[in-house]
């Protein structure tokens, strides 16, 4: 009888194998490239950051340089020959090669030997990477630094960094003691679940190639020998290939124990635990007075109507950052309007944003935020349906990811952004933003007045204090007949009822309102504004039934690694924890999948977790 769970696992395999080969292959030779003979000199010299370790010549100086001026590239990844062949597969499995240059969200990921980067880059950098720039300029680095430098140098040149293999020039050998420091740098702190379904993964497949033979035993010898299949042949020559095939399981073992191991001295950065234990003691301090200070009395009335028949929605914990305090939901049984109830005080409104999007959340919402260029591809769509803005502002776009993508769409537009975060500072740095006004946007609304074909607010409305004060500032700052885009959370969706409070967009404590699509359009008009264009059930994001098992595995294993809780876990701690949010995974793919079956009813109102809304000031264009 035919094994199909064998079978099927063995067509992913196969199928992974060749996604890889096909993107090994995409990736360019130096040397191979032709580049136009009457190339303009270089604006900018560029600066070489080799790897301690790694053999660098001017023979290699001088082929880099000219490929990076042959095509128009601030910012070189080099792959030598013989690479590590994990990191080589790890990067693969992330980089679509091909399209990474066009990919302006793609995160900056290296092979750890050489960053080419011109010097220009280095100095926008230099004010949010100072020390990192310091460490770059005084010669060869760990490896750690190569990484953190390709990820900063594509936010500052998103689309002119590249990668590219360089013939003739041997890899510095990797070191197993730098894959803790390195899995940290790529991975935050999720390198520890992430390690442990790698390691259940190779339980899986030789438990089942020993118990069932056949197909599972076809799957294990095709999974041992995907690096050969994937990369032989390719411009990615790496190191041990074919010895790292025949015994890939006794390797992936001495990987899994290196990982985790204790990270070296030679990391220059403080490791993330040393980096929790610093903020400790500051955190100890705003708990010192308890929770009071952090929230605003009840309120007795909706802050929508006035009414004030109130009945509870949701009481739940901080369930994605593990902050202290409990947080209730009111409804309004006349107008339906959900709201925080007590609401965050000002105090508690900087305490559980603390960390969150900058500080030690920073890399992850990166990652989070990067990953989804499409999204904000399908926004900026959306109003180029109605409209070819040359003035944009969007409203707390924190690092902005939406205007950097907008660029493709709106060649000809310069793109503003106001939001009380540093991370809008960081935006203009990167040149994602042309200008960043730092502050709340209704206190800046009177200086910017009449000046603005289009006012941007995605997902920000849930977030403010008074969200009429916000509608009434994006008119006071269009002009007349300009946009307003709206995105926001869908209060009506049923998967709400289904998930309760493991439905990820209550995003407890930080989302203070849940503002209906008929409400928010009410609003609108009140301020002076016409609908012009909805969108309901195509804006719905499959991600709610993936999500909860995370939200899940999180409750009931809450993170020990995070600076408000009294102690650091004991490495037994983090082990389990890090057990529980692997055996997440499977469930998450679970959850994916429900997702999909789902997009039928999702798809519609009353069904989509989100709806956007664009409309026009009242008045005619001046």
């Amino acid at each position: 009888m035919t094994d199909w769970a064998g079978l099927a696992l063995t067509v992913v395999v196969a199928l992974d194998t060749l996604r890889l080969r096909g993107r090994a292959s995409a990736l360019p030779r130096i040397g191979e490239v032709a580049g136009s003979p009457d190339v303009a000199p270089d604006e900018s010299p560029v600066v070489f950051v080799p790897v301690k370790g790694l053999r660098w010549t001017p023979e290699a100086e001088r082929r880099v340089s000219s490929y990076m001026r042959a095509q128009s590239l601030d910012v070189l990844d080099v792959w030598p020959d013989q690479v590590g062949l994990d990191t080589a597969l790890a990067l693969l499995s992330v980089v679509d090669v091909a399209k990474f240059r066009s990919q302006r969200l793609a995160r900056g990921l290296s092979a750890m030997q050489c960053v080419a980067v011109r010097r220009s880059v280095l100095e926008r950098m230099r004010t949010a990477h100072a020390e990192l720039v310091s460490r770059v300029e005084a010669g060869p680095v760990e490896p750690t630094d190569l990484l953190r430098l390709s990820q900063a140098a594509k936010r500052y040149a998103c689309t002119s960094t590249a990668l590219a293999a360089l013939p003739g020039v041997l890899a510095a050998p990797e070191e197993p003691s730098r894959a803790r420091a390195c899995a940290e740098v790529v991975l935050g702190a999720l390198w520890a679940p992430v390690s442990v379904a790698r390691a259940l993964w190779l339980v899986f497949l030789v438990s089942g190639a020993w118990t069932h033979g056949d197909t599972w035993l076809s799957a294990l010898v095709l999974w041992m020998a995907r690096p050969i299949l994937a990369l032989s042949n390719t411009p990615v020559v790496a190191a041990e290939l074919w010895a790292r095939s025949v015994l890939r399981p006794v390797y992936e073992v001495r990987a899994l124990l290196a990982l985790w191991a204790p990270p070296g001295r030679f990391v220059e950065r403080p490791t993330l635990a040393e980096r929790v234990e610093a903020e400790r003691p500051a955190y100890r301090r705003l708990l010192e007075g308890g929770l009071t200070p952090f929230f605003e009395p009840r309120a007795s009335a909706c802050p929508m109507c006035g009414g004030g028949a109130l009945t509870g929605a949701l009481d739940t914990p901080d369930l994605v950052m593990g902050k202290p305090g409990r947080f209730h939901v009111d409804r309004c049984t006349g107008c339906g309007h959900l709201f925080q109830n007590p609401r965050l005080s000002l105090a508690g409104l900087a305490f559980y944003y603390r960390d969150a999007y900058d500080g030690l959340g920073a890399d992850q919402q990166e990652l989070t935020l990067g990953g989804v260029q499409p999204v904000y591809e399908a926004r900026a769509r959306f109003v180029a349906a109605h409209a070819q803005p040359t003035l944009w502002l969007d409203v707390g776009g924190g690092s902005g990811h939406l205007c950097c993508v907008a660029r493709d769409v709106f060649p000809a537009c310069r793109f503003e952004s106001v939001d009380l975060s540093e991370g809008v500072e960081e935006a203009q740095r990167r040149g994602w933003v042309d200008h960043a006004i730092r502050g709340l946007f209704p206190e800046c609304a009177a200086e910017l007045s009449g000046r603005y074909d289009v006012v941007s607010m995605s997902h920000y409305l849930e977030h403010t204090l008074d969200p009429e004060a916000e509608l009434a500032s994006a008119a006071t700052a269009l002009k007349p007949g300009g946009l307003v885009f709206i995105e926001l959370p869908d209060p009506a969706t049923f998967v709400r009822r289904i998930l309760g409070r493991f439905w990820f967009p209550w995003l407890q404590p930080q989302h203070l309102h849940f503002l209906s699509f008929e409400a928010v359009q009410a609003r609108l008009v009140k301020h002076g504004f016409e609908p012009v264009a909805e969108v309901r059930g195509a804006t719905h994001y499959p991600w709610d039934f993936a999500l909860a098992p995370w939200l899940v595995a999180s409750t009931l294993l809450p993170s020990g690694d995070v600076p408000w809780r009294a102690e650091p876990p004991t490495q037994a701690q983090r082990i389990v924890r890090a057990l529980g949010l692997a055996v997440a995974l499977p469930f998450m793919a679970l959850g994916l999948v429900v997702d999909l079956l789902f997009l039928p009813f999702t798809r519609r109102p009353g069904g989509s977790n989100a709806f956007r809304i664009l409309a026009r000031k009242r008045g005619q264009p001046a």
